[in-house]
Parts: structure tokens; C-alpha cells; sequence
């Protein structure tokens, strides 16, 4: 039940609907939003018939709470740097802190943690400001930033309840519930890209202060970009650039072209799919069936090549699918393999290939001078790069594995997310809810799937610049 009451916090009285089946922890992660207190440093007092401190094991349905009735916050607010250097990024990325699971809520937990092991994020997060605080963006954005913080800094779990309350009104299907009146399970990629897409709405430049932190131009051979400079820095980071190509069968027609940018690739897999190559190969060939404007039913065959490399490459498994029969949402459980390094020029139009060859010869040409294998001066090439640091294109065309979601369990709809991810160390860290742990290279590759462990949904690959 959800009750309107009164926290009063130094001259500020607050209007907060407490929700009195949380816990008290959840509450403070609610007064936290509101305050920037720190739940750890925060000691909540009640009033009348509840007169007194208010520990965390306190269950708030065996309270007398009414309408109305006042709490006394007491606490210093936190801080936060909107101004992070890189520096400062790095050395907070060194903390490993876990969310805790507010009930169904792991697709969430595994997508923050995927999220914060970007510096360059938390960098556009920490100098993030804005007056509209009525936009339901900039809101979920806001409190992404707090739980972003919380774990940079914190030594133990973050309550991410405030966000998961922002999502659930911005997004309403993830506030679906089972019979039961519980949440249910949702899914993370669909998380993940309404997240990202929610952030890249108000992460633009007229947002934020300094620069992308995270991103150190001074160890990037890069160069000056060509093309201007994205709206927001989220599109430069995550956003792929693909040039789709539809011809009609049977026609004499020229084919059409358009330009189209996606958060993600998507790899498809069958019986015959056992690489992430092949079914990112089979996902670049679509054959569809639609009818013209003349009402004839017409086969088109679309392929898609990928225009623009982004600094951070997502990749999708297509391991869901939807079964009439049943009328439920079933789980392709086969194993399919993917690499630590993967080069992404077979997927590429022919102008990228070539800027790719290009780089390749003259990162080799460099190398030879380096190793004295030729004479000459060592020049690294370069990649093009908008002036914060964010590259325009990887020419390189070769990515590194950074992170991993994954699911465990048969059922679609239920199972357990986790997040595999690399810290600012190189280090592999699993995220298990409020449970982190390091794990090595050799175990992230190993979730490939072929049964009920877990396995391997969305991947996160950024850029190797030479």
C-alpha cells in the first residue's frame, strides 16, 4: 500500500509516497534522489506514534503510518563532481559494487553494470545538468547519474529503486505483473536500448560541461574528424551506421539505398549457426514478402553492410522468438561462439573496406619502422575522432570484447540476467545482482550457450585503436 507522507530534512519539507511493503533501505534509496543524502549516512526518525529512530530491519507495514505522517531526515548531502576528470573516472571504476535485486529486477542490474563499465558514460553522467526537470527523460537520466555515482563510490550494494521507479513510468510495459501481483521478468535488451535511448535524448552537448570523460585523446593516434559532430555523444558511442540495399525480385527496377543508423547488430541463429561471424552474416540477408501498391504480393531481398563503426559495437543474439503454437516466447538454447577479438570489415560497404585496408597498411608499415624491420619514421595512423575524443569511424575495423548480458533458464519470460564486464584494470568482473566477483577472459568466452547455464544474449565490443 502506498501512502502519502511528510520528510522533513534540515529547512525542506518533502512529499514522498512510501510504498510501506519496502524496506527501509528502498526508502532511503527514494530520499536519496530527493536529497542526496547517501542511504548509509542518512538516520531517519518518525514521529507521533512511531516516535524514534528508524533502523533498517524496521518493517513499515507494522508501523501506524497515515496519510500525513512526518519523518525527520537527518544527514549531509553528498556531492557530486559534475566536472569528473578521466583521472577520477578510472579511479572510481576500481570499486566493484553490486545492485541489489529489487524483485525481478536483475535485467535491470546487468544492464547499469554494463553501462558503468564505460568510462566515457559515466563521464557524459557525471557532468550532466539540466533545468527541465519535468521531462521524463531527463528525470530517468538524473537518476541513472545518482545510481552511476553511488556505485562509483560506495562500498557496499546500491538500491537502484528510484531508477527502477523512473523506468517503470517511462517505459510502462516493464511494470508488468504476474498473477501474483509481483513483477515480472523482463527483457534486458529491450532495457538496455530504451536506456541508452532515453540517455541519448538528453546527453546532448548543450547538456554538459567539459569533456567526455573517459576518453584519452593523448594514447589514440587520432585525427581530426570530417563529418560534424553528433547531436549527443551517445549516438557517437553506440550508433551504427548501415547502408541497406533492396532489390524486387523479378524486377528490372533499380535497386533503392538507404541510410539507416541502429543501436545493434543482430546475430541470427538456427540449426546451422555456430559463430556470431555466421549469424551476423545470415542476419545482413533478409528476404521479405510484402505487397506492392498495386496489391500484388511482390519478394524483396535486403542486405544491409555497416557504413559507420562506433567506439562501442552491441550485438545481439536472437535467442527468443515467439511460438504460435503456444502462444509463448521460447529460448533457442545453441551454443554459438564468439570471439575475445573480432574484425568487422566482411561486414562493411566497400568504402569502409577500403579505409580499413588503408589503416591495416600503414599500421604495418609503422610497426616494421618500430621493430627495425625498415627504415624510415614511425607514424602510426590515425583515426578520424570528433574533438572530444569520440571516434568517427574505426577504420581499425577490429573490436575487443568488453561485456557481456547474459540469461539462465529455459523460460523467456522468467530466468536470471548477469553482467560480465571489463574494469578500468582490464580485469573481468561478473555481476551478479549484489554479488560481484572477478572471473577470468576464459570464462566470459565459455558463455556460449548449449544449455541451461548461462548464456550469452547481448555483447558489448569496443574498438582496438592502434
Amino acid at each position: 500500500m502506498t501512502i502519502p507522507v511528510k520528510v522533513r530534512c534540515g529547512k525542506r519539507v518533502y512529499d514522498v509516497a512510501l510504498d510501506t511493503e519496502q524496506d527501509v533501505m528502498q526508502f532511503k534509496m527514494q530520499l536519496f534522489s530527493l536529497t542526496n543524502i547517501l542511504p548509509d549516512k542518512q538516520v531517519l526518525l518518525g514521529s507521533g506514534e512511531i516516535n524514534g529512530h528508524i533502523t533498517d530491519d524496521v518493517s513499515f507495514a507494522d508501523l501506524s503510518i497515515e496519510e500525513g505522517t512526518e519523518f525527520l531526515l537527518i544527514g549531509s548531502p553528498k556531492q557530486v563532481n559534475l566536472t569528473a576528470s578521466s583521472a577520477s573516472i578510472d579511479a572510481m571504476s576500481t570499486i566493484h559494487v553490486g545492485l541489489v535485486n529489487l524483485g525481478n529486477t536483475c535485467y535491470l542490474n546487468s544492464c547499469l553494470q554494463v553501462l558503468k563499465s564505460s568510462p566515457e558514460v559515466c563521464g557524459l553522467l557525471s557532468r550532466y545538468t539540466s533545468p527541465e526537470e519535468y521531462d521524463a527523460d531527463h528525470r530517468l537520466t538524473v537518476q541513472t547519474a545518482k545510481v552511476m555515482a553511488s556505485l562509483n563510490d560506495a562500498h557496499k550494494s546500491v538500491y537502484p529503486s528510484s531508477l527502477l521507479s523512473q523506468l517503470r513510468e517511462n517505459f510502462p510495459q516493464f511494470s508488468q505483473k504476474a498473477d501474483n501481483g509481483s513483477f515480472m521478468q523482463q527483457d534486458a535488451e529491450e532495457a538496455f536500448t530504451q536506456l541508452v535511448g532515453a540517455l541519448a535524448r538528453r546527453l546532448k552537448k548543450t547538456n554538459l560541461g567539459g569533456t567526455v570523460g573517459g576518453s584519452d585523446t593523448k594514447d589514440r593516434h587520432t585525427s581530426e574528424a570530417s563529418t560534424a559532430e553528433p547531436d549527443n555523444w551517445m549516438d557517437g558511442l553506440f550508433k551504427i551506421g548501415v547502408k541497406q540495399t533492396t532489390t524486387v525480385e523479378g524486377s528490372d527496377a533499380e535497386p533503392t539505398v538507404e541510410d539507416e543508423m541502429m543501436w545493434k547488430l543482430t546475430c541470427h541463429i538456427d540449426n546451422t549457426i555456430s559463430q556470431v561471424q555466421a549469424g551476423l552474416t545470415a542476419s545482413s540477408k533478409e528476404k521479405i514478402e510484402k505487397t506492392d501498391a498495386e496489391g500484388n504480393a511482390v519478394v524483396c531481398h535486403r542486405e544491409t553492410k555497416i557504413s559507420r563503426l562506433p567506439e562501442y559495437l552491441t550485438i545481439q543474439y536472437m535467442r527468443f522468438w515467439w511460438d504460435q503454437r503456444s502462444s509463448m516466447k521460447q529460448k533457442i538454447l545453441r551454443s554459438v561462439k564468439y570471439p575475445a577479438t573480432i574484425d568487422m570489415a566482411e561486414f562493411c560497404t566497400e568504402e569502409l573496406q577500403g579505409a580499413i585496408k588503408d589503416y591495416r597498411r600503414a599500421s604495418t608499415a609503422a610497426q616494421d619502422v618500430k621493430d627495425g624491420l625498415s627504415e624510415g619514421t614511425f607514424e602510426p595512423p590515425t583515426i578520424p575522432a570528433w574533438k572530444e575524443g569520440v571516434i568517427e569511424n574505426n577504420i581499425s575495423g577490429m573490436y575487443d570484447l568488453h561485456a557481456v548480458i547474459t540469461h539462465k533458464g529455459r523460460q523467456a519470460d522468467g530466468g536470471h540476467y548477469v553482467g560480465w564486464a571489463k574494469d578500468a584494470q582490464n580485469q573481468w568482473q561478473k555481476y551478479d545482482d549484489d554479488k560481484v566477483t572477478p572471473v577470468t577472459e576464459k570464462d566470459v568466452l565459455e558463455l556460449h550457450g548449449g544449455g541451461d547455464w548461462h548464456t550469452a544474449y547481448l555483447m558489448v565490443y569496443k574498438a582496438r585503436v592502434m
